[in-house]
């Protein structure tokens, strides 16, 4: 018995072992998410004892927008289970149902949902096309070889923690149950099968790579209908396909619907760039195919490797064994299928084919069509199983038989050693310490920071959104906004927009501080790990010449400062050398601040950093008058070589970094360590406010008798007490994208609209308290779609016995191998 289920699961608990060993992570100490990119930025690289290198600096959506979302998705999934009426107006529940990467979300912590996800994506594509060519190919060895290209090819190596992988890993799914519907004695079984993975498909959420795999299995479709043209009951199997996906876009109609809108503003947006809609790949990019590696970094954009072996029996062995291919029907249609597939991704992914004729298929104006090679490694599978395939020795003696079989299992060895290193470019393990570390400055935002009130963060912490994950939310996180909030944002930041979901700034991009939008967006704080953009040195260190000055030999230097205006003195900072060293711990300094009886010495012990402002937070601040004379001086107390950037004057000169001064005195600086500067804006509301009118006309936020709380019994709560003698309007900043309830102390009907075409606002005419529901408008028509799609996918596979033996003639054709 034990003998028996090894026989038959063999395939999975190899490919499971192929995966858990490519990824390479320990998941009791370690994560494979990289975080080896998020603690190398400076928000938290100075908490890192030390440096962690960088696997892959490639660009990475995964720690800004994919796991902040992630770990918000579970409250969000249980609130259906405490809301009722919550159910009927979003698409959780069947998102829960039908996307298996939210299942672990109920038994497993976030790092270990994250593990789990790559192992069971990477197992799932492998296994599906294991079964997918085990209906074509006898050879098992070259079976393993089609899956293993497959799980590991470099589409999937590039994009495996991103939807792509999610939707692509059912292709192989799609196609062997399209095949079985086909050509089984049960087809309306497979039928099942078929709409459930089309289902996981949509859910996955990435329409473009969804419709490449929809397109491909179209196309399946019809190569299989043309070879089982002789077949007595086809045209009901193929009606019975049909109906398999019709029910699963039933199935997803409710996703769909609440998506229309950002899909359709998202396609606006690119509408309006001039011909949006091309590849990155060029002609040098197909060196690709055969070396991953030689434009340096890994970019996945552009990752085509399917394996060198690949490559070789596709280009050099093929042509030779390609009479033999075809001359086996069953192998004849499944290499026609993957050269049709190869030619389109090709044609496409290249553009060789007229832009605008390809812009008419439906996602391919509004998304870069290089991903379609997903298609071109899939068809490199295809192709290199059946080379491998088609070295029939079944005739030869044992010892040949045996020696062939070694060679080709040898081969299969070295395809998998070569895609786990192409793997391991992209993707590397680090331990789980690093995962979203939390810093003193982040400790400090998260315990203060209001219900609704926001922050911005800039690239020092990686890009705008990172910071999600520890609850703060940042407007100019990465997702979609109408064109209307973009516009807004671009009021506080320079150009801040490189995508129509993206958004990337550094400190020194912020337009200025007066900006009445700050308060208007509830923006409480502004973090930055860029100490040199705000800083100002005086003397002005940038200009003219500048020299070490080794500390261990002068010991002290000083400078004389005349501010022009009151400067309110927080922290200090200069520029250390540390020669050899990338870093010194615990060095030891005084810093003195004297004019007139004004003696002040300022004791620190900090780490520094090789050739880097150095910030020395103050532990008090000191208020500098205008038009005085300051000596400012710093004494080393500490013995290791070290040196400070200086003026080469008649003596040594400090060029001391005082605070940049702020446009508006609602700031001030509020650091919680050296090298992060967190700017407080102390007239914030608190994500609730008081307008007039709700028209933005006079700039007037009010928040005198509000308090905005979390309830229980609603999403949020406020309470209006004060004498109102005409109605106001209470502004919730919230995103547009929410629809609210507001139920009131009284009967009266509470009037709704948009403050700035963007926050919801009510008229209030009465005090007491409101309580404030998240109803969007309830779209029956797209949930009775989806429930009759629910609904007749459980009602065909609870009749399917009756239905096979009511509408289907018996047994076809039996050419599986397994």
């Amino acid at each position: 018995m034990i003998l028996n289920t090894f026989k038959k699961y063999w395939p999975i608990l190899l490919l499971l072992t192929l995966a858990v060993v490519t990824v390479g992570v320990n998941p009791i100490y370690e994560t494979n998410a990289p975080m080896d990119l998020l603690v190398s930025n400076p928000g938290w690289s100075r908490i890192i004892e030390s440096e962690v290198e960088v696997e892959n600096p490639a660009r990475s959506d995964v720690i800004d927008a994919l796991i902040p979302g992630q770990k918000r998705s579970l409250p969000r999934m249980l609130k259906i289970i405490d809301n009722l009426p919550y159910l009927y107006h979003t698409a959780i529940p069947v998102k829960v149902l039908f996307n298996p990467d939210f299942w672990p979300a109920f038994v497993l912590s976030i790092e270990n949902q994250f593990y789990v996800r790559t192992v069971f994506r990477l197992l799932v594509a492998g296994y599906g096309m294991f079964l997918f060519l085990s209906l074509f190919i006898r050879s098992k060895l070259a079976i393993l070889f089609g899956s293993i290209t497959f799980m590991f090819n470099g589409f999937h190596s590039a994009w495996i923690y991103w939807p792509h992988v999610g939707v692509t890993m059912w292709l192989p799914w799609m196609l062997w149950t399209v095949t079985m519907v086909l050509r089984s004695s049960r087809p309306v079984i497979y039928g099942v099968g078929l709409a459930l993975f089309c289902t996981f498909a949509i859910y996955a959420w990435f329409p473009s790579v969804a419709a490449y795999s929809f397109y491909a299995t179209g196309i399946w479709i019809i190569i299989l209908g043309i070879y089982y043209r002789d077949l007595l009951d086809i045209k009901k199997r193929v009606f019975l396909l049909s109906i398999a996906i019709v029910i699963a876009i039933l199935n997803a109609i409710v996703l769909l619907v609440e998506k229309k809108e950002m899909l359709f503003d998202t396609y606006q947006v690119i509408k309006d760039r001039v011909n949006y809609g091309g590849s990155a790949l060029e002609w040098e990019h197909l060196r690709l195919l055969f070396d991953p590696n030689y434009l340096g970094e890994p970019f996945p954009e552009i990752s085509l490797f399917a394996g060198r072996l690949a490559i070789i029996l596709v280009l050099v062995v093929l042509p030779f064994k390609i009479r033999s291919i075809v001359s086996v029907s069953r192998t004849r249609v499944l290499l026609i299928f993957a050269f049709i597939i190869l030619l389109i991704s090709f044609s496409i992914g290249w553009e060789l084919l007229d832009a605008r004729l390809v812009r008419l298929i439906p996602t391919f104006s509004f998304n870069p069509w290089q991903r379609i090679t997903i298609l071109l490694c899939f068809s490199l599978s295809v192709i290199a199983s059946l080379v491998l395939n088609s070295f029939e020795y079944s005739s030869w003696s044992i010892p040949s038989r045996i020696g062939m079989a070694s060679i080709v299992l040898i081969m299969v060895v070295l395809q998998w050693v070569d895609l786990k290193e192409h793997y391991r470019d992209y993707n590397t393990s680090v331990s789980k310490d690093l995962w979203y570390p939390v810093t003193p400055t982040l400790e400090y935002l998260t315990n203060h920071i209001g219900s609704q009130q926001k922050i911005m963060a800039d690239n020092s912490f990686f890009v705008p959104g990172t910071l999600r994950y520890y609850g703060l939310e940042d407007w100019f996180s990465h997702g979609y906004k109408t064109q209307l909030f973009r516009d807004y944002l671009s009021k506080l930041v320079v150009d801040p927009h490189v995508s129509s979901t993206a958004a990337s700034y550094t400190f020194s991009d912020i337009a200025g501080f007066t900006s009445p939008f700050f308060d208007i967006l509830c923006i409480k704080y502004i973090v930055s790990a860029y100490a040199s953009d705000v800083f100002r040195f005086y003397p002005s260190f940038w200009k003219g010449e500048s020299i070490p000055i080794n500390l261990n030999n002068v010991k002290s230097v000083s400078v004389s400062y005349m501010p022009d205006v009151e400067v309110n003195m927080v922290s200090v900072g200069a520029i250390f050398g540390t020669y050899d060293d990338d870093y010194l711990n615990n060095q030891k300094f005084d810093i003195r601040i004297r004019s007139g009886v004004l003696d002040t010495v300022f004791q620190v012990n900090d780490r520094i950093y090789n050739n880097e402002t150095h910030v020395f937070k103050l532990a008090y601040p000191i208020t500098l008058r205008a038009n005085t004379d300051y000596e400012l001086s710093i004494t080393y107390k500490y013995s290791n070589d070290i040196a400070i950037w200086a003026k080469d004057n008649e003596s040594p000169k400090l060029a001391f970094g005082i605070n940049r001064s702020l446009d508006n005195d609602g700031w001030r600086q509020n650091n919680q360590e050296n090298h992060v500067l967190l700017l407080e804006n102390e007239n914030v509301p608190n994500g609730i406010y008081v307008v007039d009118s709700i028209h933005y006309v006079d700039y007037q936020l009010d928040t005198v008798g509000l308090s905005l709380v979390n309830t229980v019994a609603a999403d949020y709560s406020f309470t209006v007490n004060r004498e109102i003698d005409d109605p106001i309007w209470v502004v919730l900043a919230i995103k547009d994208r929410l629809h609210y309830k507001l139920v009131g102390p009284n009967t009266d009907k509470v009037q709704s609209m948009r403050y700035m075409g963007i926050f919801p606002a009510f008229k209030i005419s009465h005090s007491g308290t409101y309580y404030l529901y998240n109803r969007p408008p309830l779209k029956t028509f797209s949930w009775f779609l989806t429930l009759i799609g629910i609904f007749s996918l459980s009602a065909v596979f609870a009749k399917r016995k009756y239905l096979n033996q009511r509408f289907f003639v018996g047994n076809t054709q039996n050419w599986s191998i397994m």
